[in-house]
C-alpha cells in the first residue's frame, strides 16, 4: 500500500482525457485512470535514475493522443471511451451491430480511421443507426460531414442532447467557454435580482403615413389603422416555427447569471420623459404624451420576444355580456342568498397573456397484468419464473401531443388560466410590435425550463388516460412515458381581465377567453389581495 501511494504520487495530477483529479491507479507497468480507463505507460526506474530531470511518465499526453493535423479523423477534444450499448430506438440489424462494436473497439484503441470505416459499414447495412452517426460526427474533421451526421441523429432522436450540443458548437451557438461550463454537471446559473431599474429598448408605435401616435386595432377586421389619418396597415407576418427545447435549455444552463427584473426604465422617444415601469410589462403607454411603447429588449437581455399572437375574436361589450350571463347562473344566484354579491361595477381590460406552447413526441411503455383465472395460473404467478405470457404483456408505443398550453405568468394564477379552455392556434399570426397597438401584453415570468416540466406532467397524464381506456376489467395497466422530442413557441393569447366590485365591498377577479368567450370566475376576496 505504501509502495502504491509512493508511485501514484509520480502520476499527473489530472487525467488528460476526463480531467479527473488524482484518478490514476497502478496496474503492472501502466497507470490507468479509474474514471475513464485511459492508460499511460510507466518508464523504467533505471531510466529515471539516468535522467533525474525528466518525469517517469509521459508529460505531453495531449500530444500523444491528439491526431495529426492533416488527419481526416480524430476527435476535436479528448472523449471518454464509449460503451458498447446502443441507444437506437427499434431493432438493430445483427451485421450493423457487429460493425458498430468493431468501431467502438477501434475508438477505445484510438484508431480513428479504422473506427470511421467500421461505423460506415454499419451505416451501409442500417442507414438509420443514430449511434453510428453520432460517433462518426465526433471523430470526423470535415464540418459538412459532421453537420450531416448530427442532423441525421437529431432527425431520428430529437431529444439527443449530446448531438444537439455538438451541432450548436459547430454552428457557433455555443462558445468554448459555454462548453466548459456545460461540462460541469454541478453548474447552475446564479440567480441575481437587479438592484434598480434596467434600461430598455422600445419601439414607438407611430403611423407610417402621418407620424401620429394613434395606432389601434379594428375589432372587426383585426387590422392596424391610424385614428388620425385613417391609414390601414394590411401587412401580416406568418407565425414562425417552434424552437428545439433541448437547445433552449442548453443555452440557459450555459449562462453565468439569470437576472430577476423588478422594474425597467422607459425613456420616451416622443417627449423625452423617463419613468420606471413594472418588469412584467411588454408594452405600455407614456403617461405624458400618450405614445405607445413596445419593449424589444433590455440592457441585461433577460427575455425573448414572442413568436406568434392570436388576435381577439370578441370585443369588450361581448366579454362583459358573457360575464353578466355567467353571474346569472343558478350557482351564483344560490350564493347570493347568503352574501350580497351583486355587482356594483366592472373594470374590464383586454390583455395578451404569454403562454408556452409545446409539441411533444413521447414513447409510451404499457404493461398489462391480468388477474389469474385459475388455481394453476395463481401458482404460476408465485413461481420463480414469474407471470405466464398470457397474463403479462409489455409493449412500447410512439405517440404525440400538440399545442400543449402552459401559462407563462404567475398572475393570473394557473388555477384560473388552466380553465380558459382551448384556443384555436390556427388563427395565430407572426408577432410584430404593432399588433400591441390596442391591447397591452405581459412579459413571461415563468421560463421555458420550468414550463416544460409542467408540459411533461400534462402529457404524461393524458397518455395514461389515452392508453388505459380499453383495458379489460380484470387487468392492471401500468403506463410510463418518456419524451423523445419537444419543441416550443412563446405565444401571446387574448384574454379579457375583469375586476368585479360587489356591493358588500368584496372584490372578485374574472377571466374571459378572448377567442371563445368562456368565463372563469375567481373567488371573492377583500381589496388588495391578488388573483
Amino acid at each position: 500500500m505504501l509502495n502504491e501511494l509512493r508511485l501514484k504520487s509520480l502520476a499527473p495530477k489530472q487525467c488528460p482525457k476526463c480531467q479527473a483529479e488524482r484518478s490514476f491507479k497502478i496496474l503492472a507497468d501502466q497507470l490507468i485512470c479509474r474514471r475513464c480507463g485511459y492508460s499511460m505507460p510507466r518508464i523504467d526506474q533505471a531510466a529515471k535514475r539516468n535522467k533525474p530531470t525528466e518525469s517517469p511518465f509521459i508529460e505531453n499526453v495531449s500530444a500523444a493522443i491528439a491526431p495529426e493535423d492533416n488527419a481526416a479523423y480524430g476527435p476535436r477534444r479528448p472523449i471518454p471511451p464509449p460503451g458498447f450499448g446502443i441507444q437506437h430506438v427499434g431493432e438493430v440489424n445483427k451485421w450493423a451491430k457487429a460493425a458498430y462494436e468493431s468501431a467502438i473497439t477501434y475508438m477505445r484503441q484510438e484508431k480513428w480511421e479504422d473506427a470511421a470505416k467500421a461505423f460506415q459499414r454499419a451505416l451501409d447495412v442500417q442507414p438509420d443507426l443514430a449511434d453510428a452517426h453520432y460517433y462518426l460526427a465526433l471523430i470526423t474533421r470535415d464540418p459538412e460531414k459532421k453537420r450531416e451526421h448530427l442532423s441525421t441523429v437529431i432527425a431520428h432522436q430529437p431529444a439527443h442532447s449530446a448531438a444537439i450540443r455538438e451541432l450548436m458548437i459547430l454552428n457557433g451557438d455555443l462558445s468554448e467557454a459555454d462548453e466548459a461550463v456545460l461540462d460541469n454537471p454541478f453548474h447552475e446559473p446564479e440567480i441575481i435580482e437587479a438592484s434598480g431599474a434596467v434600461g430598455v429598448t422600445t419601439t414607438n408605435l407611430r403611423c407610417p403615413k402621418c407620424g401620429a401616435p394613434h395606432m389601434t386595432t379594428d375589432d372587426l377586421t383585426g387590422l392596424i389603422f391610424c385614428k388620425s389619418c385613417g391609414h390601414v396597415d394590411e401587412k401580416r407576418q406568418q407565425a414562425g416555427s417552434g424552437g428545439n427545447l433541448v437547445m433552449a435549455l442548453l443555452e440557459r444552463r450555459a449562462q453565468p447569471v439569470k437576472w430577476i427584473i423588478g422594474e425597467r426604465l422607459l425613456a420616451c422617444e416622443s417627449c423625452g420623459a423617463e419613468r420606471t415601469v413594472s418588469g412584467q410589462k411588454l408594452s405600455t403607454g407614456c403617461i405624458y404624451c400618450g405614445s405607445n411603447h413596445i419593449f424589444e429588449k433590455d440592457a441585461l437581455d433577460s427575455f425573448e420576444q414572442p413568436q406568434g399572437l392570436v388576435p381577439f375574436a370578441i370585443n369588450q361589450e361581448q366579454a362583459e355580456q358573457a360575464i353578466r350571463k355567467r353571474l346569472k347562473g343558478w350557482f351564483e344566484r344560490f350564493k347570493g342568498w347568503f352574501d350580497n354579491n351583486r355587482i356594483e361595477r366592472v373594470n374590464l381590460e383586454g390583455h395578451y397573456l404569454p403562454f408556452w406552447v409545446f409539441d411533444v413526441q413521447v414513447s409510451v411503455r404499457r404493461t398489462i397484468i391480468r388477474e389469474p383465472s385459475s388455481r394453476h395460473q395463481s401458482y404460476a404467478r408465485l413461481s420463480p419464473g414469474g407471470l405466464p405470457n398470457d397474463l403479462y404483456h409489455t409493449e412500447t408505443l410512439m405517440d404525440s401531443m400538440f399545442n400543449v398550453l402552459v401559462s407563462a405568468v404567475k398572475s393570473p394564477s394557473r388555477r384560473m388560466t388552466d380553465k380558459l379552455g382551448e384556443f384555436d392556434l390556427s388563427a395565430m399570426i407572426g408577432y410584430e410590435s404593432k399588433l400591441l397597438a390596442k391591447h397591452p401584453a405581459q412579459i413571461y415570468s415563468v421560463d421555458v425550463d420550468v414550463a416544460s416540466l409542467t408540459a411533461r406532467s400534462i402529457v404524461g397524464e393524458a397518455m395514461r388516460m389515452r392508453h388505459s381506456l380499453h383495458a379489460a376489467q380484470d387487468a392492471t395497466v401500468n403506463i410510463t412515458t418518456t419524451p423523445t422530442g419537444m419543441s416550443y413557441q412563446l405565444v401571446l393569447l387574448p384574454v379579457w381581465v375583469a375586476t368585479l366590485y360587489e356591493l358588500d365591498g368584496d372584490v372578485r377577479n374574472a377571466l374571459v377567453n378572448g377567442q371563445t368567450g368562456k368565463v372563469i370566475l375567481g373567488k371573492t376576496h377583500k381589496p388588495g389581495i391578488g388573483y
